[in-house]
């Protein structure tokens, strides 16, 4: 079985990973872009489909900076913990600054590194290969991808034609033509879609593997033009020849050429160069206004000339009647050349859309598998019977399992390693999204589970009001013999030990809601197993932090709960501390999307990092649930965490009962944690404490999860040892869900105020249809931090460098002064999400 084993879990035979293939592959890719001397970054991507039940796993993206294969190979397996996730890589450079989260397109691509033939024959696209292929990769018994190492890395528009090409020759799909695309990954697995499986394939995983291994053979792009001469497959539609002779005489090879500079075009221009004149148009203005657009988008003057001259019924007409096309090209150089440095080349016509979005990522699905097979059901229909989705019944059970085991049990890693297992755990969503529902769900298990450490307490209550009335009485009679020896001169008799009222029990619970922090020490000292913090509304909480003063106490007080160490609590009416052994406390609420800079945006104290968070994406529609949920064996579930017994320590003192990880769960974890640190450098802000916090956060939810997985099976044995099967799931989710989430709920925060304004304003334009505006009239209109002059010009410039608007300043008539700021609107805007 794979050493991830939490793919075991899934109900499919799955084979191990070979770790060599998988390293040689990466490796191979790092090498072939080092020697290309093109600076850029390799992508990981990861998606997947379970066919079973139509769930959707990732999309997952990784970005890392050239020879930085040791991440990449780690990366690969982390993404093999997740079953049904399939892991590829292109071989391919992208450019630097694309956003995080994104896979890149062609537009992308700096440098292609080789290309490769898709050998479906499952689908009647294998063919036959124009060259021997250096490296073959097997992605599925009878499929191949042969891969081309190029000993030279060509930029996009060379390799592309070369790429269409072979899939011509080969007759591939249209996965062989994008040079930016994914490709399989040997070593990992083939986790087939619901269309695979439909074709025939078996539910189970495949090995990817290497067919042919590469033994350094690189290909001379130059030898590659052979690919264009070899005649195509017989089954493809014959060219469709037009009427004129230039197009008559054009080759093939030529054809395809013009097909991939217009593909470059974008749509408007690929309009303006196709389509005749309009009744009435200036055609001088229009050929000349696409002459400078090819331009700005980076055309060399001979491929403007070829597209041009391709068009003679369109664009080209002009100049086929006698006009001169290198002088307007000429002309077209020299005023690009001339333009306000301050507008990007190129982003009119490859607007940067994503500022028309809120700026935040998508949101990954919770992986439920992970939680075993018992929990991953139960969940499901708990989260149907709410209408909520299963993201916040899963993170509420989570919470509470570690609530319940706080300070019962520790894992210990390494020599000293130990934290307690309790989680900090917000839900994000609208007041109608059901978060309080789905939080019921877990809270009615740990009520049970409250009701059983509770059983007796009526009578221990009854007994210690009986001791409470015997130490009255004692210290009474003390009290009258005191007064008999100092009236007798006799020396005074000490204070019996019975006559000490003892404190009063408190009830023994989980859970606490409504409370003063002073409150909460106190039953932190009186209940040694560890508090569960429940709030509906965490922001409203946490921003009233030291609201009747404290001078910081009450925050300070709440990031002690997260770290476990003992805390003395002096008191003002009481001259003897309150001593807590382990301030273990957890916490879970819910939090509104527009409260969330309550807590993001307070004191860089690690406390917004400390929580583990859950944003999905909101049901479409709610369903009233008609089966009634029987909680008989999830309550006796949480009955056995219940029963888990405390250690003590030399003095009978209670202590939590630690539990070491095992050798290879300690590697996993280590391995993990060395990830998590290089990516914190990398980061800033709010996304470095969350990564810096991940260690941790996988520690915990290792020991959570090999709790959870034990309590869910009658009968199974109480865990001695934290598992590298736990580990590896703790890991799965942290990497694959609680991080994509922390940028999800850090979006708005990570996003800088030009940008964010940036965004307001374009949605604004894009709500209203303007296709132009005055920056002035729109500080008016648009309100808010945009009224201001300086915001305003801030704003402005954000969308011009992203090419959604351009200037076109001018003064009234030869009116002196300030010219009018106006700008006009890229109209790809009011496209985008249609």
């Amino acid at each position: 079985m794979n050493d991830f084993t939490g793919l075991a879990r899934a109900a499919v035979a799955v084979p191990a990973i070979d770790p060599a293939a998988l390293d040689a592959h990466i490796r191979m890719i790092h090498q072939l872009a080092a020697a290309s001397g093109v600076d850029g970054v390799l992508v990981l991507f990861g998606v997947g489909e379970n066919p079973a039940t139509g769930r959707r796993e990732g999309p997952r993206v990784a970005h890392f900076h050239i020879g930085d294969a040791d991440g990449m190979i780690e990366a690969a397996k982390g993404y093999s913990c997740t079953p049904h996730l399939n892991a590829y890589a292109p071989w391919a450079i992208f450019r630097k600054g694309m956003p995080s989260g994104s896979k890149g397109s062609e537009r992308d691509v700096v440098a292609v590194l080789a290309l490769v033939a898709d050998q479906d024959n499952d689908k009647g696209q294998g063919g036959t290969l124009p060259l021997a292929a250096p490296y073959i990769v097997e992605s599925s018994p009878g499929n191949f991808q042969a891969v081309y190492p190029l000993s030279r890395a060509l930029p996009p528009a060379e390799a592309k034609p070369l790429s269409q090409a072979l899939a011509e020759c080969v007759g591939c799909d249209h996965r062989t033509k994008d040079v930016g695309g994914v490709w399989r990954i040997p070593g990992l697995l083939n986790w087939p879609n619901a269309t695979k499986v439909g074709r025939g394939r078996s539910i189970d995983p495949q090995s990817v593997t290497v067919a042919r291994e590469w033994g350094g053979e690189l290909i001379d792009p130059g030898a590659l033009p052979v690919l264009a001469s070899r005649p195509k497959r017989e089954d493809r539609t014959p060219r469709r020849e037009d009427n004129t002779r230039r197009e008559q005489e054009q080759s093939p090879h030529a054809d395809r050429v013009v097909e991939e500079l217009l593909a470059r075009c974008g749509a408007g221009l690929r309009k303006l160069i196709s389509s005749g004149a309009e009744p009435g148009e200036d055609r001088s203005a229009v050929a000349f206004s696409v002459i400078c657009g090819l331009l700005t988008r980076g055309f060399a003057p001979p491929d403007i000339r070829r597209l041009i001259e391709a068009h003679p019924s369109g664009i080209g007409g002009r100049y086929a009647a006698g006009k001169d096309l290198d002088a307007d090209i000429r002309r077209g150089q020299e005023k690009t050349q001339t333009n306000d440095a301050a507008e990007t080349p190129d982003a009119w016509h490859s607007p940067d859309l994503s500022l028309l979005g809120t700026g935040r990522r998508l949101a990954p699905d919770f992986p439920l598998d992970l939680l075993g097979p018992y929990w991953a059901p139960w969940i499901e229909r708990r989260a149907g019977g709410a209408s909520a989705p299963v993201d916040y019944v899963a993170t509420s059970l989570l919470a509470c399992v570690g609530a319940m085991i706080a300070n019962v049990r520790w894992p210990v890693a390494g020599a000293s390693w130990s934290e307690p297992p309790l989680l900090w755990c917000g839900i994000v969503g609208s007041p109608s999204s059901s978060k309080s529902p789905a939080m019921d769900a877990a809270f009615d298990l740990v009520r049970h589970a409250e009701d059983r450490m509770a059983a007796g307490f009526d009578q221990d209550q009854r007994q210690h009001e009986t001791t409470k009335q015997i130490a009255k009485a004692k210290r009474d009679a003390w009290e009258a013999d005191i007064k008999i020896a100092l009236r007798a001169g006799e020396r005074p008799p000490n204070m019996p030990e019975d006559a000490v009222a003892p404190d009063d029990p408190v009830r023994p619970r989980v859970r606490v809601a409504d409370f003063t922090i002073e409150k909460l020490g106190a039953l932190t000292a009186a209940l040694p197993r560890g508090l569960l913090v429940v709030r509906d509304e965490l922001a409203g909480w946490l921003g009233a932090f030291d609201k009747y003063g404290g001078g910081g106490y009450d925050r300070a007080f709440a990031i002690e709960m997260y770290g476990g160490r003992s805390y003395i609590v002096d008191r003002v009416k009481n001259p003897e501390p309150l001593r807590i052994r382990h301030l273990s406390v957890g916490v879970l609420g819910g939090v509104q999307p527009d409260k969330l800079s309550t807590i993001i945006e307070g004191p860089d104290d690690g406390l917004a990092s400390r929580l583990l968070w859950a944003w999905p994406d909101s049901l479409p529609e709610f369903s009233l649930s008609r089966i009634e949920a029987d909680d008989t064996d999830a309550r006796a579930a949480f009955a056995r965490l219940a029963d888990l017994g405390m250690g003590s320590d030399e003095h009978g003192n209670p202590e939590p009962k630690r539990l070491r990880l095992s050798t290879e769960a300690e590697n996993l974890l280590e391995d993990f944690a060395r990830d998590m640190s290089k990516r914190a450098h990398e980061a800033s802000g709010m996304m470095s404490g969350a990564l810096g916090k991940a260690r941790g956060h996988a520690l915990r939810l290792a020991t959570v999860v090999e709790h959870l997985w034990w309590c869910g099976v009658r009968g199974a044995s109480e865990p001695t040892a934290i598992s590298a099967e736990a580990v590896t799931a703790a890991a799965g989710l942290v990497d694959g869900y609680f991080i994509p989430m922390a940028e999800r709920v850090f979006g708005d925060a990570s996003i800088p105020v030009a940008e964010r304004a940036a965004m307001t304003l374009i949605r604004f334009l894009k709500r209203n249809g303007l296709a132009t505006f005055n920056a002035r009239d729109a500080r008016r209109e648009v309100g808010g931090p945009l009224r201001d002059a300086a915001a305003m010009d801030a704003a402005c410039d954000a969308l011009v460098e992203a090419g959604l608007i351009r200037g076109r300043f001018s003064r009234a008539g030869s009116v002196k002064g300030r010219a009018a700021k106006n700008y006009d609107v890229n109209p790809a805007i009011f496209v985008a999400g249609r």
